[in-house]
């Protein structure tokens, strides 16, 4: 089966998910909510923003869960990339940072919400996706037979 196979309960086409992290406790949680979420589906787990742009790369998620705060490349700048890299793929920030206190580059990303750590559950999930990320997501291409 290729990822443009996976099929929610529903019948539906899956909300492919990569969940971007530093910590793996937290990488765990994050695919226990999107496992109890209706329509998504954990396609892949990294813990940089390096090997989350090579990963964006290789799976085309719908949707990327990115931290901020990471070694190396950090998630902000992640964001960016992999709205220029691949425009509709939906990215959401998750971090500990009250939304006030955010780094300013934050806004200017290409990242579509923040969900604060704390906060990430299956409802909000699914709400800001509806709200934030279907939108932007484009429907699968079809290939036209003359």
């Amino acid at each position: 089966m290729c990822d443009d196979d996976l099929v929610s309960e529903r019948g539906e086409h899956a909300v492919t998910v990569l969940i971007a992290d530093d910590r793996a406790h937290f990488r765990d949680a994050a695919r226990a909510v999107v496992g109890a979420t209706a329509g998504f589906e954990v396609i892949g787990e990294v813990d940089s923003g390096q090997l989350a742009l090579e990963k964006v790369r290789s799976l085309a998620p719908d949707l990327v869960l990115m931290d901020i705060k990471m070694d190396g490349m950090d998630g902000i700048e992640a964001a960016r990339r992999i709205g220029e890299l691949r425009p509709r793929t939906v990215t959401f920030l998750v971090s500990t940072y009250r939304a006030t206190d955010l780094p300013a580059d934050a806004r200017s990303s290409s990242a579509a919400a923040y969900i604060h750590k704390e906060q990430f559950g299956p409802q909000l999930l699914s709400e800001l996706w509806a709200k934030r990320g279907a939108g932007r997501r484009l429907p699968p291409a079809r290939s036209v037979s003359a």
